[in-house]
């Protein structure tokens, strides 16, 4: 369902993110520091052709299009965090 060209999305519900980093002992750290209270499922995704970076599918349940940003950009911020999608 749509409202104004924007998908309606019932929260809560939930959410996976991939989060990539260098470092993977260290994204895994980042993880467990942006979700400190929060339950999650955390498996290994891909790594990278060169094996520089690795990614991770981070699967927990969000209460809101702001609680969902909220942890986007934790992630994202993260020193150890590449990128976040």
């Amino acid at each position: 369902m749509k409202t104004a060209g924007k998908p309606v999305i019932v929260y809560p519900r939930s959410w996976a993110f991939k989060v990539i980093g260098p470092d993977p002992d260290a994204v895994l750290r980042a993880i467990r520091e942006c979700l400190p209270d929060r339950a999650y499922e955390c498996e290994p995704s891909n790594r990278s052709r060169t094996g520089k970076y690795r990614s991770f599918s981070l699967l927990t349940t969000v209460s809101s299009e702001e609680d969902r940003d909220r942890l986007f950009f934790a992630l994202r911020d993260h020193e150890a965090v590449s990128a976040v999608l």
